[in-house]
């Protein structure tokens, strides 16, 4: 009795679930700049985040030759080794001579 009571109400509820988003599509006609700002935000994002990414990539890029001097510096740094706070006193050292 108790099983066939709660399988009736839980199939009354169905109707009120499956009416639930009957008017949201009509009642929205054309989208206008305000709904789109979100979209546009997010791509500027995404679009300056990838900007960043190929910039460092470009920047640490040693496989290319270069006449970079502070590109030359970070290889020379990076091949013998040197950890941020030895290059970071060696470059300190290099500006004051």
């Amino acid at each position: 009795m108790n099983i066939t009571l709660h399988a009736t109400t839980l199939l009354a509820q169905i109707s009120k679930w499956e009416r639930l988003g009957d008017g949201l599509h009509r009642s929205r006609g054309k989208m206008g700049f305000a709904d789109l700002l979100p979209y546009f935000i997010g791509l500027a994002v995404i679009g300056t985040a990838i900007a960043v990414i190929v910039y460092l990539i470009k920047q640490n890029d040693f496989s290319k030759p270069c006449d970079d001097p502070k590109k030359l510096f970070r290889q020379l740094c990076r091949q013998h080794l040197l950890d941020r706070g030895s290059s970071r006193l060696l470059s300190q050292l290099a500006e004051r001579l």
